[in-house]
């Protein structure tokens, strides 16, 4: 039943990595493009920075949610300041078996 568990924590987790992973290959592959468009048919102003910008906030935001603080900190946090172990397995309890119950 625990490995179910982790299983599913684990495979949840590989899907948020690959949707980033996919964000950063659109991210490049559009803006390269845009670059392009920029430099050799419109010249002059690089306006390509504009969405170049704007678009890596987006994915600036988006590691952070992968890889930073997660949605759960708070629960992990009240959690810790209470002596309990939190409530849902986190990244780094996928395998340690002590976090699981």
């Amino acid at each position: 039943m625990h490995d179910d568990i982790r299983y599913e924590a684990a495979k949840k987790r590989v899907a948020e990595i690959r949707e980033f992973y996919t964000h950063i290959v659109a991210y490049l592959a559009v803006n390269g493009f845009l670059v392009a468009l920029n430099i050799f048919l419109t010249g002059g102003f690089p306006w390509a920075l504009f969405p170049i910008g704007g678009w890596g906030i987006g994915i600036a935001i988006h590691a952070w949610e992968t890889y930073g603080l997660r949605g759960d900190w708070e629960e992990r946090k009240i959690a810790e300041l209470l002596g309990e172990k939190p409530k849902n397995a986190t990244r780094d309890d996928l395998f340690d078996e002590s976090a699981v119950e």
